[in-house]
């Protein structure tokens, strides 16, 4: 179930967030779910949701995403099922997040997020910074995922980006990184 972590929009569409969790002794990729619902009038609705990152490191957790057309019927609950997750054997260059410095909003409906990506080898490159915003319960409230650019012969750059809430109060804010594809 993901039902604590479902938002209707102002188009009142469904908006989902899942935390896909790996707690095998190896990095997985491709992960995506199936999420569903039955509607009142009886038809079974269904969405793919895939993750905002390509890989999930051992014992790490990313949010899988998935949104639905608005639906006024809907009753706020939602079944999921694995759809696909795979060992990664892609060797992938070592990501630091160092200094990360968060700053929430008075009402804290946003939060700004600085801080520092290093990469672990000299490859200029792209990287994902991942910012998923929590309330006090855990649940997901925001998640937006932004590129970095390292410049050739750098190993690390400083980014600042912004987080805005779905409903409710951002109260913390994870920060993930990895090698954009």
């Amino acid at each position: 179930m993901c039902s604590s972590d479902l938002y209707q929009d102002t188009a009142r569409r469904i908006i989902c967030f899942l935390d896909a969790a790996n707690p095998s002794a190896t990095p997985i990729e491709g992960v995506s779910a199936t999420l569903r619902y039955l509607s009142a009038d009886g038809s079974l609705k269904e969405a793919v949701a895939y993750s905002l990152l390509n890989r999930i490191p051992v014992g790490g957790a990313v949010p899988l995403y998935a949104v639905f057309p608005a639906d006024k019927t809907w009753n706020g609950s939602m079944d999921a099922e694995l759809r696909s997750a795979i060992p990664s054997l892609a060797m992938s260059s070592k990501v630091e997040i160092s200094g990360t410095a968060i700053k929430l909003n008075a009402e804290g409906s946003s939060a700004r997020v600085t801080g520092m990506i290093t990469a672990g080898d000299a490859d200029a490159g792209e990287y994902w910074v991942l910012l998923i915003g929590r309330n006090g319960q855990g649940q997901i409230t925001a998640a937006r995922r932004f590129s970095v650019s390292l410049p050739d012969g750098e190993t690390s750059a400083e980014f600042s980006f912004q987080v805005y809430s779905l409903s409710g109060v951002i109260e913390t804010v994870d920060v993930l990184a990895e090698p954009a594809p």
